[in-house]
Protein backbone atom coordinates (compact mmCIF):
# COMPACT_ATOMS: atom_id res chain seq x y z
CA UNK A 1 0.00 0.00 0.00
CA UNK A 2 1.72 3.20 -1.17
CA UNK A 3 2.06 5.77 1.78
CA UNK A 4 0.05 9.20 1.36
CA UNK A 5 1.93 12.04 -0.19
CA UNK A 6 2.54 15.34 2.51
CA UNK A 7 1.76 18.10 1.27
CA UNK A 8 5.11 20.82 0.49
CA UNK A 9 3.80 23.05 3.10
CA UNK A 10 3.26 21.02 6.05
CA UNK A 11 7.05 19.61 5.13
CA UNK A 12 8.18 23.33 4.93
CA UNK A 13 6.34 24.05 8.64
CA UNK A 14 7.65 20.90 10.27
CA UNK A 15 11.28 20.71 8.86
CA UNK A 16 12.48 24.21 9.14
CA UNK A 17 12.23 24.84 13.06
CA UNK A 18 14.83 21.72 12.98
CA UNK A 19 17.00 23.10 10.28
CA UNK A 20 17.15 26.58 12.25
CA UNK A 21 18.70 24.56 15.38
CA UNK A 22 21.16 22.37 13.21
CA UNK A 23 22.45 25.73 11.76
CA UNK A 24 22.15 27.20 15.63
CA UNK A 25 24.18 24.82 17.19
CA UNK A 26 26.73 24.07 14.16
CA UNK A 27 27.39 28.08 14.87
CA UNK A 28 27.97 27.93 18.07
CA UNK A 29 30.12 24.67 17.79
CA UNK A 30 32.00 26.31 15.46
CA UNK A 31 33.25 29.74 18.01
CA UNK A 32 36.36 29.19 19.69
CA UNK A 33 35.72 27.32 23.33
CA UNK A 34 36.78 30.54 24.71
CA UNK A 35 34.29 32.11 23.27
CA UNK A 36 31.12 29.87 24.14
CA UNK A 37 28.50 31.35 26.12
CA UNK A 38 27.98 29.94 30.01
CA UNK A 39 25.36 30.73 32.08
CA UNK A 40 25.89 33.52 34.17
CA UNK A 41 24.33 36.48 36.03
CA UNK A 42 24.50 40.08 34.44
CA UNK A 43 26.96 41.39 36.91
CA UNK A 44 25.73 44.83 37.20
CA UNK A 45 22.53 47.03 36.78
CA UNK A 46 20.96 46.87 33.24
CA UNK A 47 21.86 50.08 30.85
CA UNK A 48 25.54 49.26 30.76
CA UNK A 49 27.43 50.15 27.87
CA UNK A 50 29.58 47.48 26.65
CA UNK A 51 31.78 46.16 24.03
CA UNK A 52 33.14 42.87 22.40
CA UNK A 53 36.96 44.66 23.54
CA UNK A 54 38.75 41.12 24.50
CA UNK A 55 41.13 42.23 22.06
CA UNK A 56 40.98 45.79 23.16
CA UNK A 57 45.04 47.02 23.29
CA UNK A 58 46.14 48.04 26.55
CA UNK A 59 49.61 49.69 27.61
CA UNK A 60 52.50 48.05 27.49
CA UNK A 61 51.41 46.01 24.68
CA UNK A 62 49.14 44.30 26.76
CA UNK A 63 45.85 42.87 25.60
CA UNK A 64 42.52 43.44 28.11
CA UNK A 65 41.24 40.05 28.09
CA UNK A 66 38.17 41.17 29.66
CA UNK A 67 34.95 43.35 29.42
CA UNK A 68 34.48 46.39 30.07
CA UNK A 69 30.93 47.84 31.90
CA UNK A 70 30.31 51.45 31.76
CA UNK A 71 28.22 52.79 34.39
CA UNK A 72 27.27 55.47 36.96
CA UNK A 73 29.37 55.32 40.45
CA UNK A 74 27.61 53.58 43.09
CA UNK A 75 25.44 50.67 41.13
CA UNK A 76 25.24 47.68 42.06
CA UNK A 77 27.83 44.47 41.59
CA UNK A 78 26.68 41.91 42.03
CA UNK A 79 28.37 37.77 42.03
CA UNK A 80 27.56 36.12 38.28
CA UNK A 81 28.08 32.87 39.77
CA UNK A 82 28.16 31.69 43.28
CA UNK A 83 31.69 30.80 44.91
CA UNK A 84 34.13 31.73 47.42
CA UNK A 85 36.37 35.27 47.23
CA UNK A 86 39.62 34.52 46.84
CA UNK A 87 41.24 37.27 46.71
CA UNK A 88 40.67 40.94 48.18
CA UNK A 89 42.83 43.76 48.62
CA UNK A 90 42.91 45.81 52.16
CA UNK A 91 43.79 48.54 50.51
CA UNK A 92 43.23 50.26 46.80
CA UNK A 93 45.01 48.51 44.58
CA UNK A 94 47.22 50.44 42.22
CA UNK A 95 45.96 49.19 38.85
CA UNK A 96 42.85 46.82 40.22
CA UNK A 97 41.52 48.90 42.82
CA UNK A 98 39.23 48.08 45.34
CA UNK A 99 38.26 44.42 44.13
CA UNK A 100 37.94 41.02 44.31
CA UNK A 101 38.16 37.75 42.59
CA UNK A 102 35.50 34.75 43.36
CA UNK A 103 36.78 30.93 43.09
CA UNK A 104 33.42 29.71 41.50
CA UNK A 105 32.05 26.87 42.17
CA UNK A 106 32.09 25.83 38.50
CA UNK A 107 35.58 26.11 38.24
CA UNK A 108 35.92 29.47 36.92
CA UNK A 109 37.07 32.43 38.48
CA UNK A 110 35.36 35.69 38.02
CA UNK A 111 37.16 38.92 38.69
CA UNK A 112 35.15 42.62 39.66
CA UNK A 113 37.64 45.42 39.54
CA UNK A 114 37.55 48.76 40.02
CA UNK A 115 34.82 49.30 42.57
CA UNK A 116 34.39 52.21 44.87
CA UNK A 117 35.60 55.94 44.24
CA UNK A 118 39.42 56.40 43.56
CA UNK A 119 41.05 57.20 46.21
CA UNK A 120 37.85 56.56 48.70
CA UNK A 121 37.20 54.35 50.92
CA UNK A 122 36.67 50.59 50.88
CA UNK A 123 33.84 50.59 53.50
CA UNK A 124 32.16 52.44 49.97
CA UNK A 125 33.28 50.10 47.12
CA UNK A 126 32.49 46.39 48.93
CA UNK A 127 29.62 45.63 50.18
CA UNK A 128 30.04 45.14 54.24
CA UNK A 129 30.71 41.99 56.07
CA UNK A 130 32.48 40.42 53.08
CA UNK A 131 36.46 39.26 53.01
CA UNK A 132 38.94 36.80 51.45
CA UNK A 133 37.27 33.30 52.34
CA UNK A 134 33.77 34.82 52.48
CA UNK A 135 30.98 32.52 50.11
CA UNK A 136 28.88 34.18 47.86
CA UNK A 137 25.65 33.13 46.15
CA UNK A 138 25.43 34.07 42.50
CA UNK A 139 23.59 37.41 42.28
CA UNK A 140 24.53 38.50 45.87
CA UNK A 141 26.04 42.29 46.36
CA UNK A 142 29.43 42.21 46.02
CA UNK A 143 29.88 46.14 46.00
CA UNK A 144 29.63 49.17 44.13
CA UNK A 145 30.73 50.14 40.11
CA UNK A 146 32.96 52.94 40.09
CA UNK A 147 36.60 54.29 39.08
CA UNK A 148 39.19 53.64 41.39
CA UNK A 149 42.71 51.83 40.61
CA UNK A 150 43.74 53.07 37.30
CA UNK A 151 39.94 53.64 36.12
CA UNK A 152 39.83 57.28 37.43
CA UNK A 153 37.48 59.52 35.75
CA UNK A 154 35.61 56.47 34.00
CA UNK A 155 33.23 54.74 36.51
CA UNK A 156 32.98 50.82 35.00
CA UNK A 157 33.11 47.12 36.42
CA UNK A 158 35.98 45.57 34.53
CA UNK A 159 34.78 41.81 34.21
CA UNK A 160 36.93 38.88 33.68
CA UNK A 161 36.64 35.36 33.42
CA UNK A 162 39.06 32.95 34.04
CA UNK A 163 38.66 28.93 33.25
CA UNK A 164 41.40 26.13 32.78
CA UNK A 165 39.56 24.34 30.72
CA UNK A 166 40.09 26.71 27.53
CA UNK A 167 43.06 28.66 26.34
CA UNK A 168 42.75 31.90 24.75
CA UNK A 169 44.56 33.35 21.43
CA UNK A 170 46.93 34.82 23.71
CA UNK A 171 48.19 31.60 25.56
CA UNK A 172 45.98 32.37 29.04
CA UNK A 173 43.16 30.63 30.58
CA UNK A 174 40.69 33.21 29.64
CA UNK A 175 37.37 33.21 28.68
CA UNK A 176 35.32 35.71 26.45
CA UNK A 177 33.14 37.21 28.83
CA UNK A 178 30.74 39.30 26.15
CA UNK A 179 28.78 36.41 24.53
CA UNK A 180 27.66 35.32 27.98
CA UNK A 181 27.09 38.87 28.83
CA UNK A 182 24.63 39.35 25.89
CA UNK A 183 23.11 35.56 27.09
CA UNK A 184 22.10 37.18 30.23
CA UNK A 185 20.71 40.80 28.81
CA UNK A 186 18.29 38.41 26.66
CA UNK A 187 16.83 36.25 29.35
CA UNK A 188 16.78 39.16 31.92
CA UNK A 189 18.95 37.98 34.39
CA UNK A 190 19.62 40.90 36.26
CA UNK A 191 20.88 41.58 40.09
CA UNK A 192 17.45 41.29 42.92
CA UNK A 193 15.18 40.48 39.30
CA UNK A 194 15.55 44.17 38.24
CA UNK A 195 14.25 43.89 33.99
CA UNK A 196 15.71 46.19 30.96
CA UNK A 197 12.53 46.93 31.02
CA UNK A 198 11.50 48.59 34.51
CA UNK A 199 15.30 50.41 33.59
CA UNK A 200 14.26 51.57 30.43
CA UNK A 201 11.53 53.35 32.22
CA UNK A 202 13.65 54.38 35.02
CA UNK A 203 16.05 55.98 32.57
CA UNK A 204 13.08 58.11 30.82
CA UNK A 205 12.26 60.13 34.14
CA UNK A 206 14.19 63.22 35.26
CA UNK A 207 16.85 62.37 37.61
CA UNK A 208 16.41 64.11 41.22
CA UNK A 209 19.64 65.78 42.17
CA UNK A 210 18.71 68.08 45.24
CA UNK A 211 20.16 66.59 48.28
CA UNK A 212 17.06 67.38 50.31
CA UNK A 213 14.27 66.48 47.63
CA UNK A 214 10.83 64.43 48.65
CA UNK A 215 11.58 60.83 47.67
CA UNK A 216 9.42 58.53 46.76
CA UNK A 217 9.23 55.11 44.91
CA UNK A 218 9.78 55.02 41.50
CA UNK A 219 12.86 58.32 41.70
CA UNK A 220 16.57 58.04 40.73
CA UNK A 221 19.45 59.70 40.44
CA UNK A 222 22.03 61.03 42.79
CA UNK A 223 19.87 62.01 45.79
CA UNK A 224 18.35 58.39 45.70
CA UNK A 225 21.56 57.33 45.40
CA UNK A 226 23.09 59.05 48.33
CA UNK A 227 19.37 58.27 50.75
CA UNK A 228 20.52 54.46 49.91
CA UNK A 229 24.09 55.35 51.49
CA UNK A 230 22.52 56.82 54.45
CA UNK A 231 20.17 54.25 54.82
CA UNK A 232 23.28 51.74 54.41
CA UNK A 233 25.15 52.85 57.49
CA UNK A 234 22.05 52.36 59.99
CA UNK A 235 20.81 49.37 59.05
CA UNK A 236 21.45 45.29 57.68
CA UNK A 237 21.73 43.82 55.44
CA UNK A 238 22.54 46.43 52.59
CA UNK A 239 20.73 47.44 50.23
CA UNK A 240 22.05 48.61 46.51
CA UNK A 241 23.27 52.43 46.32
CA UNK A 242 21.79 52.10 42.26
CA UNK A 243 20.11 55.32 42.40
CA UNK A 244 16.83 53.76 41.90
CA UNK A 245 14.15 53.66 44.80
CA UNK A 246 12.45 50.65 43.96
CA UNK A 247 11.14 47.71 45.89
CA UNK A 248 13.87 47.26 47.97
CA UNK A 249 14.53 50.68 48.80
CA UNK A 250 11.10 51.07 49.58
CA UNK A 251 10.78 48.41 52.03
CA UNK A 252 14.32 49.78 54.21
CA UNK A 253 12.87 53.35 54.50
CA UNK A 254 9.49 51.69 55.86
CA UNK A 255 11.21 49.32 58.00
CA UNK A 256 13.33 52.58 59.18
CA UNK A 257 10.42 54.74 59.55
CA UNK A 258 8.41 51.86 61.60
CA UNK A 259 12.01 51.23 64.10
CA UNK A 260 11.49 55.26 64.54
CA UNK A 261 8.10 55.19 65.15
CA UNK A 262 7.03 57.90 62.19
CA UNK A 263 4.17 57.50 59.38
CA UNK A 264 5.18 54.22 57.63
CA UNK A 265 4.43 55.43 54.12
CA UNK A 266 8.13 55.21 52.13
CA UNK A 267 8.10 58.63 51.50
CA UNK A 268 11.60 60.22 52.56
CA UNK A 269 10.68 63.89 53.56
CA UNK A 270 11.94 66.36 55.76
CA UNK A 271 11.31 64.05 59.27
CA UNK A 272 12.28 60.85 57.90
CA UNK A 273 15.04 62.52 56.96
CA UNK A 274 15.97 64.29 60.40
CA UNK A 275 15.31 60.83 61.92
CA UNK A 276 18.03 59.15 59.81
CA UNK A 277 20.37 62.46 60.59
CA UNK A 278 19.85 61.20 64.05
CA UNK A 279 20.27 57.51 64.07
CA UNK A 280 23.56 58.16 61.95
CA UNK A 281 24.87 60.55 65.24
CA UNK A 282 23.49 57.53 67.84
CA UNK A 283 25.29 55.00 65.61
CA UNK A 284 28.69 57.27 65.72
CA UNK A 285 28.65 57.96 69.57
CA UNK A 286 28.04 54.23 70.22
CA UNK A 287 31.29 53.28 67.98
CA UNK A 288 33.41 56.31 69.84
CA UNK A 289 32.24 54.32 73.20
CA UNK A 290 32.65 50.70 72.19
CA UNK A 291 36.59 51.96 70.59
CA UNK A 292 37.03 53.82 73.86
CA UNK A 293 35.96 50.67 76.13
CA UNK A 294 38.18 48.86 74.01
CA UNK A 295 41.20 50.65 74.55
CA UNK A 296 40.39 50.54 78.45
CA UNK A 297 39.74 46.70 77.99
CA UNK A 298 43.54 46.46 76.50
CA UNK A 299 44.93 48.84 79.57
CA UNK A 300 42.96 47.32 82.30
CA UNK A 301 45.03 44.44 84.36
CA UNK A 302 44.56 40.58 83.58
CA UNK A 303 42.92 39.02 86.19
CA UNK A 304 43.47 35.26 86.99
CA UNK A 305 42.28 33.19 91.04
CA UNK A 306 44.69 34.15 93.48
CA UNK A 307 44.21 38.07 92.80
CA UNK A 308 42.69 40.70 94.92
CA UNK A 309 42.05 44.32 94.72
CA UNK A 310 39.83 47.17 93.42
CA UNK A 311 40.26 45.90 90.17
CA UNK A 312 38.81 42.39 91.49
CA UNK A 313 35.92 44.06 93.09
CA UNK A 314 34.74 46.14 89.67
CA UNK A 315 34.90 42.42 87.80
CA UNK A 316 32.90 40.70 90.40
CA UNK A 317 30.30 43.35 90.57
CA UNK A 318 30.09 43.65 86.50
CA UNK A 319 29.45 39.55 86.38
CA UNK A 320 26.96 39.41 88.85
CA UNK A 321 24.70 41.83 86.58
CA UNK A 322 24.61 38.93 84.07
CA UNK A 323 24.21 36.39 85.81
CA UNK A 324 22.61 35.08 89.03
CA UNK A 325 23.04 33.79 91.58
CA UNK A 326 25.30 36.66 92.55
CA UNK A 327 28.73 36.08 93.84
CA UNK A 328 30.23 38.26 96.68
CA UNK A 329 31.86 41.73 95.97
CA UNK A 330 34.93 40.86 98.47
CA UNK A 331 37.85 42.07 96.04
CA UNK A 332 39.17 38.19 96.13
CA UNK A 333 39.41 36.13 93.11
CA UNK A 334 38.85 32.96 94.81
CA UNK A 335 36.98 29.89 93.75
CA UNK A 336 33.42 31.45 93.57
CA UNK A 337 34.38 33.91 91.05
CA UNK A 338 36.77 31.37 89.37
CA UNK A 339 33.38 29.18 88.91
CA UNK A 340 31.64 32.16 87.87
CA UNK A 341 34.43 33.54 85.54
CA UNK A 342 34.59 30.04 83.93
CA UNK A 343 31.27 29.47 83.44
CA UNK A 344 30.71 33.15 81.70
CA UNK A 345 33.48 32.34 79.78
CA UNK A 346 31.71 29.09 78.37
CA UNK A 347 28.10 30.79 77.92
CA UNK A 348 30.31 33.27 75.67
CA UNK A 349 32.10 30.85 73.34
CA UNK A 350 35.36 31.36 75.24
CA UNK A 351 38.35 29.11 76.08
CA UNK A 352 37.58 28.68 79.75
CA UNK A 353 40.09 29.17 81.45
CA UNK A 354 39.42 31.84 84.35
CA UNK A 355 41.11 34.19 83.57
CA UNK A 356 39.58 38.02 82.84
CA UNK A 357 41.66 39.42 79.78
CA UNK A 358 40.26 41.34 76.73
CA UNK A 359 38.31 38.91 75.03
CA UNK A 360 36.71 37.78 78.50
CA UNK A 361 35.99 41.46 79.28
CA UNK A 362 34.83 42.49 75.37
CA UNK A 363 32.44 39.82 75.72
CA UNK A 364 31.21 40.88 79.22
CA UNK A 365 30.39 44.16 77.85
CA UNK A 366 28.53 43.37 75.19
CA UNK A 367 26.24 41.06 77.69
CA UNK A 368 25.55 44.11 79.36
CA UNK A 369 24.38 46.16 76.66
Amino acid sequence: MPFPRIPRFVLSAVLAPLLAVSLLGSAAAALPRYERVIDITFPTHPGARYSDDYAGGRSGGRVHRATDLLGQHGWPVVAARAGRIAWMPSSEHPSAGFGMQVAGRDGRTYAYYHLGRAGGRKSQAVARGLREGSRVRRGQLLGYLGDSGNAAGTPHLHFEISDPRVTDPYGGERRNPYRSLRAAERRGDYPSGVSARASRGDRRRPPVTAPDAVLRKGDRGPAVAAWQRALNRVRHPDIAVDGVFGRGTLAATRRFQRNARLDVDGIVGPATRAALRQAVERKARRAERARQARRRDARAPVLRRGDRGPAVATWQRRLNRVRRPDIGVDGIFGRGTHVATRRFQRRSGLDADGIVGPATRAALRRALR
